[in-house]
């Protein structure tokens, strides 16, 4: 029984998220905007996304995809910087991983934490700070 009504309750999370890929951006009309990301057919990328679907509403609480399209012209980190205070990070959470940094896969995934300072667009450039 325990195991029927979690998979219920997953079920039911499931099926009231329907976006794909969030995304905030830059509209055509200089407007910023939260969005469910058309996905080229040939990616799943949603930084190759040219439109995305508006979202009315908090993306962490209650919020409608719209059938309302729009023109991305410039992606931006998936939240503002005021909305987090820490990013959680998985490290070594998919095989390749061991070969990208030339270490032994480890047995768990590593986790590791950011400032939100660290968020930035997917084309923004990175700053090292030096001390």
């Amino acid at each position: 029984m325990h195991i029927a009504v979690r998979f219920l309750l997953v079920s039911a999370v499931t099926l009231a998220v329907e976006a794909q890929r969030f995304v905030r951006f830059i509209s055509t009309d200089d407007r910023e905007y939260t969005g469910d990301a058309i996905l080229p057919a040939s990616t799943t990328d949603a930084s190759k996304s040219t439109k995305a679907r508006v979202i009315e509403g908090d993306i962490l609480g209650n919020f409608t995809i719209t059938q309302h399209v729009k023109t991305i012209k410039k992606l931006l980190s998936p939240l503002p910087n005021e909305r987090v205070r820490t990013v959680r990070c998985v490290g070594f959470n998919y095989a390749a991983h061991d070969g990208e940094a030339g270490q032994p896969l480890p047995g768990w995934p590593i986790l590791f934490f950011k400032p939100f300072t660290a968020l930035n667009t997917p084309s923004g450039p990175s700053t090292i700070h030096v001390t």
